[in-house]
């Protein structure tokens, strides 16, 4: 990890906090809100048991350095909304993280009961720099895990495994994402999960050596999000195009521990697909209820093309 630049004006991460009744925490930073101290986009955040908030993005280079132009970001705040100097090795509360010398990114945080910090991402972008997954853990204080992977680092090469993560409770983590199907006029996409080991190896024993590829339709699917079950079954939201359409309708997928469909949920093949008013659906996060219960969250749009928020839930 290396110590972040100054931060000298926008984009830098930014955060509001507020009441249970919907009004700004003016307890919090600035009436409720904090900017303005660390350089860069935050994209993932988490609550430490003790209150304390991580925040995961990047920071991106004004000059870049061949494929390299962005770090991956991560930096702590107190519960004032203070940045927690202790956290990294700067003093600043904040670090910066590069792997492989590509652009990274962080986009998702688990929390590990021992305090440790679990982050992945991918770069938002096309270029083929950007095709890879960065998985990185650090201990509690900030400092790189040396037990994890590289260094406390892994690259999952020509793999978008980055769209969601979760980490299983005997501390193996669950990526998803999308893999390419096809080239040509026949290129499409299909779900994609990956597991990995604690120590951030493979998990070879999960799906076709560490991964399950499913398709959902015959055209573009692709995970947005992941949730477990108590039981250890895997529930991964995304969306699908609808048969002879261009639209997208939220898709729903469970699997169980091995990486194989479940085919006790949805109709008989471990999936299900829904519409909302015609136009174009996706499932951007999901949330596993206490009651079993699978409450799914993301875009809906009409066939006026007005967008919204949509919620869907489903029994187990």
């Amino acid at each position: 990890d290396n110590a972040p630049p100054t931060p000298d004006g926008p984009p830098t991460f930014a955060i509001a906090r507020y009441n249970s009744d919907g009004r700004l925490d003016t307890g919090f930073g600035t009436g409720g809100r904090v900017s303005g101290n660390v350089n860069g986009r935050a994209r993932a955040v988490a609550i430490q048991p003790d209150g304390k908030l991580v925040l995961a993005g990047e920071f991106s280079f004004s000059a870049p350095n061949g494929s390299d132009f962005s770090d991956l970001t991560v930096a702590r705040f107190n519960t004032d909304g203070s940045l927690d100097l202790p956290f990294g090795s700067s003093g600043t509360g904040q670090l910066t993280t590069d792997i492989d010398g590509l652009a990274n990114s962080g986009g998702n945080i688990v929390l590990q009961p021992n305090g440790a910090i679990v982050i992945s991402g991918k770069l938002q972008c096309s270029a083929s720099e950007c095709n890879h997954t960065n998985v990185v853990r650090y201990n509690a204080n900030g400092t790189l895990d040396a037990s994890f992977g590289s260094a406390g680092k892994r690259t999952l090469p020509g793999v978008d495994a980055a769209q969601g993560l979760a980490l299983q409770t005997d501390g193996k983590l669950v990526l998803v994402g999308s893999v390419a199907v096809g080239t040509g006029t026949t290129a499409s996409s299909d779900f994609a999960l990956m597991r990995l080991n604690a120590d951030g190896s493979t998990d070879t024993t999960f799906g076709s050596l560490g991964t399950a590829v499913t398709g959902i339709t015959s055209e573009r699917d692709s995970a947005q999000a992941v949730a477990l079950q108590a039981d250890g079954k895997i529930v991964v939201v995304g969306h699908t195009v609808r048969i002879n359409t261009n639209f997208t309708n939220f898709a729903i997928a469970r699997f169980n521990s091995d990486g194989t469909l479940d085919p006790n949920f949805g109709n008989g093949f471990g999936f299900l697909t829904l519409d909302f008013f015609g136009g174009t659906d996706s499932a951007e996060s999901v949330l596993v209820q206490p009651d079993g219960k699978i409450l799914l969250g993301g875009l809906a749009e009409n066939n006026q093309g007005r967008s919204g928020y949509g919620l869907a839930r489903f029994n187990p």
